[in-house]
C-alpha cells in the first residue's frame, strides 16, 4: 500500500512538473518573444522585466514568498508544499527555456501566436491543478482575501487580472493587448477541459 502510494505521488510530481514545462515554454517562447501580456503574477513578472530588465525567472519567485508567508495558514501544510513545489520549478522552467535557442517561427501571424499561447498555458496549468498543486501567484491572493472578507476567490482572480492586463499597456500597444485577450479566452477554454475546476492562478 505504501508502495503504491508512493508511485502515485511520484507519478503526480511528474505530471505537474510537465504541466509547469508547457506553460513556461509558451511564456517565454510565444508571450515574451511576442510581447503578448499575462493577467496575475507571471503579468507582474512581465512589466517588470520590459521595465527594469530583470528576469521574471528570478522576480517570480522573489513575489511568491512573501505570499507563501501570508498563505501559509489558510493553504494547509500539504498544499503549500505542492504551491512551493510548482513555484520552484516555475522558476526553473522559465530559466531553462531561456537557455535553449528554439524560436517558433510565428511572428507574421500573431493570431496564430496567440492561441499556441493560450493552448500552452491552458494544457500545462491544467496538469498542475488536477494534481493539486499551483504556481503560487494571485491564487493566494485571492484566498486570503475569500478567507478575510467572502468575496468569491473567481472575483478576486478577474480583479487582479484587470489591473495587470491595464498596467500592461505601459510596455505593449492596444494591438498586442487583444491578441492577450485572445490567449486569456483560450487559455481558460483549454483550462476548463483539462481540469474541470480547480484554482486559476498565473
Amino acid at each position: 500500500m505504501l508502495k503504491l502510494d508512493l508511485k502515485t505521488k511520484v507519478k503526480e510530481a511528474i505530471l505537474i512538473a510537465l504541466g509547469v514545462a508547457l506553460y513556461t515554454f509558451g511564456f517565454v517562447k510565444f508571450n515574451m518573444a511576442n510581447h503578448l501580456a499575462e493577467g496575475g503574477i507571471s503579468g507582474v513578472t512581465l512589466i517588470i522585466h520590459a521595465l527594469f530588465g530583470v528576469n521574471p525567472a528570478l522576480s517570480s519567485l522573489l513575489l511568491n514568498i512573501p505570499l507563501f508567508i501570508l498563505g501559509a495558514r489558510i493553504l494547509g501544510k500539504k498544499s503549500l508544499l505542492l504551491t512551493i513545489y510548482g513555484t520552484v520549478l516555475m522558476s526553473f522552467f522559465m530559466w531553462f527555456w531561456q537557455q535553449i535557442p528554439v524560436t517558433v517561427p510565428l511572428k507574421n501571424d500573431m493570431m496564430l501566436v496567440a492561441v499556441a499561447a493560450g493552448i500552452l498555458a491552458g494544457t500545462g496549468s491544467g496538469l498542475v491543478f488536477r494534481y493539486g498543486a499551483t504556481t503560487g501567484g494571485a491564487d493566494i491572493i485571492g484566498r486570503i482575501v475569500e478567507e478575510k472578507s467572502g468575496i468569491k476567490l473567481g472575483q478576486t482572480l478577474l480583479f487582479i487580472d484587470a489591473i495587470v492586463l491595464t498596467s500592461s499597456l505601459v510596455y505593449i500597444n492596444l494591438q498586442q493587448m487583444l491578441y492577450t485577450l485572445v490567449a486569456s479566452f483560450v487559455f481558460s477554454q483549454v483550462l476548463t477541459n483539462v481540469e474541470n475546476g480547480g484554482y486559476t492562478v498565473r
